[in-house]
Order: structure tokens, then sequence, then C-alpha cells
């Protein structure tokens, strides 16, 4: 897989939903307004093939929307709708991010 496409409806704008992966701590992704639809495109990195990814729905606390029933889908490069699962298999992907420090040379 080289891409995934998520679509989302009527999110109202009510928090954030990101894709984490064990290359990435989190992408926002587009988010929809009140009885619209939201579409964006996530490369998968080399990184992330054969694994799976984290789709975080996160609502906002500080805006209070009552009974926001959303749609959200997710499709590969072919268009085709992909599986999802409330638990991922495996468990959710950790970051593997590489850090690296260079200490400074005192004067």
């Amino acid at each position: 897989m080289i891409s995934v496409e998520q679509r989302n409806f009527d999110w109202d704008s009510d928090g954030y939903i990101k894709i984490c992966s064990v290359a990435t701590l989190g992408d926002d992704v587009a988010l929809s307004s009140d009885n619209a639809w939201s579409t964006s495109v996530y490369k998968i990195k080399d990184k992330e093939r054969g694994k799976s990814l984290d789709i975080q729905f996160t609502k906002n606390d500080k805006i209070q929307v009552n009974n926001n029933n959303v749609v959200f889908s997710i499709r590969n490069q072919y268009g085709e709708l992909l599986p999802f699962y409330v638990v991922p298999i495996g468990g959710v992907p950790k970051y593997q991010g590489n850090i690296s420090a260079t200490p400074i040379k005192k004067k």
C-alpha cells in the first residue's frame, strides 16, 4: 500500500483526528464541519509498510457538541474500503523515531 485516503462527515470540527504509526507520532487529517465531508490522503512511509496504523479520534473538551454522530471511512490507493478495528491487531503502533544528541564542547 502506498497511501490511504480518509473521509469523515459531520465531525463539526469537534476535536481532531490523527493517524499514528511506527514512523509518526500523529499526523492530523482534514476535519469536516457540520453537515459536510472532508477528505485527506496519508502517504505510507517505507518504515510503515506491512504494519498497522492507529487512527485516534479526540473530542474537543472545551466545546461540547452533544449527540454528534459522524461517518468515517478509509480507503487504499485503489479506492477499496479498508477494515479497521477498535483495538489494533498486535496493539497500538509504537513510534520508533531516532533521536540523537551531540554534546556541546566547553570553551
